[in-house]
């Protein structure tokens, strides 16, 4: 299995939320460059914390079947309002919590990659490697330790260089 790390750019988009403005990347150059070295051709992906499926959306005329869990109803809503919009018919978007969800069970079909764009957990990366083909791909962007460094915390989804290697390794990607 392989695994690869995403950082963090320049390009944002302004996105509204409940504290008012913010600016967020539709997704980060280098995640892009790793989504578009990555060859999805007849492929099975897994997009964990998919939201409103942007990602599963970007990435569904390169791959075979598109899967995309998120915890969030509302956001499932949209997202598949949205393929329905785009006449995208190899997505699917299901509800379940990607900290304790049986990949293998919810797509049952081999997952050949999982992909996150700021949804990353321990849990996560464990339930990657053992759905996953040998051989598979993780490829995801997560919120660096020091993004909430005025709070003087670390948000559960937000990782270290080195705690990220650690985790990856633990769990059989290199």
């Amino acid at each position: 299995m392989t695994g690869q790390r995403a950082g963090h750019s320049s390009e944002v988009r302004e996105r509204h939320g409940r504290w008012g403005a913010i600016e967020w990347p539709e997704f980060p150059a280098m995640f892009e460059e790793r989504l578009a070295a990555e060859d999805f051709e007849g492929r099975t992906v897994l997009d964990v914390g998919t939201g409103e499926g942007r990602l599963a959306l970007h990435l569904a005329p390169r791959a075979k079947l598109v899967v995309g869990i998120d915890r969030d109803e509302e956001a499932l809503a949209a997202a598949r309002e949205n393929a329905r919009t785009a006449r995208v018919a190899n997505v699917t978007f299901l509800a379940a919590d990607a900290d304790t969800a049986n990949y293998r069970l919810l797509v049952r079909s081999p997952i050949d990659c999982v992909v996150a764009s700021y949804f990353m957990s321990e849990a996560c990366v464990r339930n990657a490697a053992r759905a996953m083909r040998p051989g598979g791909g993780l490829v995801f962007a997560c919120h660096h330790k020091d993004n909430w460094r005025e709070t003087g915390q670390i948000g559960r989804h937000a990782f270290s260089p080195e705690r990220m290697e650690d985790v990856l390794a633990a769990n059989g990607f290199a």
